[in-house]
């Protein structure tokens, strides 16, 4: 299953895995005994498509070290969503199906979320542990999460091996029911990265993934369309779903202003569904000190052995989410780094600039295409476009 883009299911606003189990590649391996960087991040991100989706998601992240053996992390990040599926109304056995304004939101906003996270990072002799844990909560919707990676160095930093664990447990209760349910989700991963020279690093990952428990969208219609009716049911998902990803990663620096980052990850679950993903970023720092990087991600996948493009008759597993079904996607990105000497060169806004400033500006084009149109827009293809701006302070 493709990994959704922050905003790609907005509509629905659920994330638990917001920590990422894999570190990603940068140009060089930092040392296993080395903390994260004093840093203070604010970002604000704006997403649109045209399934009439729209989502503001700013977020704001401080680390600081206690010492020279422990770092200590908070994050918070919000939510605000709209969404034309939200504001419809569909009858399912004479209960509501779509969501409405009890949602936490108002006026042009549907839904609200608010994700609180904080973690400590602490050096074990020549390794290193960490611990984070995350909290979503939103009108219908709570998710905790708790995270944890040890990475051990080994052949003076060349050769690094990580295993991490997450460990997940959502709570959905929609408004127009009189349930709610529970998802438990358990993630093992390991990775191991080499620096085969001055110029090429490589990385190899792989996860296995349990889901437990309640996988559906409550809010979604299955219709079933008869021959002199039609009958609308809650969709009906299998309550277990074992998913199991590799993927393989490759830095090279090109030359004192180039590196080029390849990746690819294969994807299975016992749902049938099948994935390969490959991506392509290429980043360019110019004399200014200003980094510029443009990247392409291609996705591709089959569809689940219950998904049907529609009903006749009453299944024991039924779905409309069309994310399930055969798709590929496609997403374009180009991101600008300023870093605090580059700015300290702007006239007027250097003077309030310094060397441990950076400013981030990234955009991305996000395009996704199903053999079955989406369930409420009924479209095949999603355009997504994302703009982030980011501010960061090292102390």
């Amino acid at each position: 299953m493709e990994p959704d883009l922050r905003v790609g299911a907005a509509a629905v606003g659920k994330f638990s895995a917001i920590l990422g189990i894999f570190t990603l590649l940068t140009l060089r391996v930092s040392p296993a005994q080395t903390l994260p960087q004093d840093e203070l991040q604010v970002n604000m991100n704006g997403y649109t498509d045209n399934f009439r989706v729209n989502v503001i998601y700013p977020t704001i992240s401080l680390t600081k070290s206690l010492g020279s053996a422990t770092s200590l992390n908070a994050r918070y990040l919000i939510d605000a969503i709209s969404s034309a599926s939200m504001k419809s109304h569909f009858e399912v056995d004479g209960i509501s199906s779509a969501t409405r304004l009890e949602h936490g939101g108002g006026g042009l906003i549907d839904e609200v979320r608010h994700q609180f996270g904080a973690g400590v990072t602490q050096l074990v002799s020549d390794a290193t542990v960490s611990i984070n844990g995350i909290y979503g909560a939103e009108a219908d919707y709570t998710s905790t999460t708790l995270a944890t990676q040890l990475s051990v160095p080994f052949a003076k930093n060349n050769t690094i091996v990580q295993a991490g664990f997450v460990r997940s447990r959502d709570r959905v209760s929609p408004e127009n029911r009189t349930w709610n349910r529970s998802l438990d989700v358990t993630t093992w991963s390991g990775g191991l990265t080499q620096v085969l020279g001055r110029r090429f690093i490589l990385q190899l990952d792989a996860s296995y993934t349990q889901n437990r428990g309640f996988q559906s969208d409550s809010y979604m219609v299955v219709s079933i369309i008869g021959s002199d009716k039609i009958s609308t049911f809650e969709p009906a998902h299998p309550d277990a779903r074992d998913r199991k990803a590799i993927g393989l990663r490759a830095n090279y620096k090109l030359d004192a202003r180039n590196a080029l980052k390849l990746g690819y990850r294969y994807y299975s679950d016992d749902w049938d569904v099948r994935s390969h993903t490959a991506t392509a970023h290429l980043d360019h720092r110019y004399d200014s000190g200003v980094v510029v990087g443009t990247g392409l991600r291609l996705y591709s996948q089959s569809d689940a052995f219950f998904f049907q493009s529609g009903y006749d008759s009453f299944q024991e597993f039924m779905t409309v989410d069309s994310k399930l079904d055969i798709g590929y996607s496609a997403e374009f990105e180009i991101e600008a780094i300023w870093t605090g000497p580059s700015l300290m060169r702007i006239p007027v806004l250097g003077a309030i600039f310094n060397d441990r400033v950076d400013l981030t500006t990234r955009f991305d084009f996000y395009v996704r295409h199903t053999d079955s149109p989406n369930w409420h827009s009924r479209f095949r293809t999603l355009y997504a476009y994302i703009l982030s701006l980011g501010y960061r302070y090292r102390f």
